[in-house]
């Protein structure tokens, strides 16, 4: 791990628990037991570098460990959908992150239990099926402008829906995974249809044709589906004005980065939350 007198900066390293992994990683100047933690994870042009580096400052005022994995696309093609594909199984991206986690936390303390995330673009994708996945280590989660989502429709088979698959047989439980408040955050003008963009027919049919349109059906189908199980998890929408889809104009101009943390801090902290998965009391004017 970094030397003591390197707090502050950020630092590649090799998980040792997980050959093919690693990370970027930011200690605070000041690093407590058990201090929070944040991943904040990579679109597909894998810039995980950047990524740490535009959170660290911050962070270090606030006294947490930033921590950013790098799926290069030799070791997980899939990450996106945590490796799970028909095209070719595995490796399972989450469970990297998992042994990042334990890594950092024999290391330096910090509460790797249960953690605050952020993902852009192909990382927003990562996150939400994480959060699916493995709710109890994650507190709260903010997706920037995701191509397309996880639906928590039990009978859609996943990455469309949560059920299960003869690739992804771990079944998701919709209650827990409905408690991880969510918010989403994506330009005003991210409405063009790129190459990088899931522009498959019955994507468009459930989800929308831009990622503006898709990430406000996401976040109503969150909202509706914990309220039907008796929660009331803040799940949010933010369109980002004057930003398209560039993770570099969105923390420059839209402020993405203060933004997503603002969300982060504020319902994984309120009174009886634990995890983030409590019923916590919407705060935000731009809660649906």
């Amino acid at each position: 791990m970094p030397e003591s007198g390197s707090t502050g900066t950020v630092r590649f390293l090799h998980c040792r628990r997980w050959p093919g992994a690693g990370y970027f990683i930011a200690l605070p100047s000041r690093l407590a037991e058990q201090a929070p933690v944040l991943v904040t994870v990579h679109g597909i042009s894998r810039n995980a570098r950047a990524h740490a580096q535009t959170f660290a400052p911050v962070c270090n005022d606030l006294g947490w460990v930033v921590v950013a994995p790098l799926f290069r696309k030799s070791d997980f093609p899939h990450y996106q959908k945590l490796g799970f594909s028909r095209i070719s199984g595995g490796p399972r991206a989450d469970l990297a992150l998992n042994a990042i986690l334990d890594e950092v936390h024999d290391q330096t303390g910090a509460a790797t239990e249960a953690v605050r995330m952020f993902g852009f673009s192909g990382g927003g994708q990562f996150v939400h099926r994480y959060a699916f996945l493995h709710p109890d280590r994650v507190r709260a989660a903010a997706l920037g402008s995701p191509g397309w989502y996880t639906f928590p429709d039990p009978q859609t088979p996943f990455p469309r829906g949560i059920a299960a698959t003869t690739v992804m047989t771990a079944a998701v439980d919709p209650v827990r995974a409905l408690g991880v408040p969510t918010a989403v955050f994506v330009g005003a003008h991210d409405t063009g249809r790129d190459a990088s963009l899931n522009t498959a027919r019955r994507i468009d049919r459930q989800q929308g044709r831009t990622r503006l349109e898709r990430g406000r059906r996401w976040i109503a189908a969150m909202h509706h589906a914990a309220r039907h199980a008796g929660l009331d998890t803040p799940f949010a929408f933010e369109a980002l004005n004057d930003c398209g889809h560039d993770f570099a104009d969105c923390i420059r101009i839209g402020r993405l980065h203060l933004r997503a943390l603002e969300f982060l801090i504020g319902v994984a902290s309120r009174p009886g939350s634990r995890n983030g998965r409590r019923r916590a009391r919407p705060s935000f004017s731009f809660l649906v």
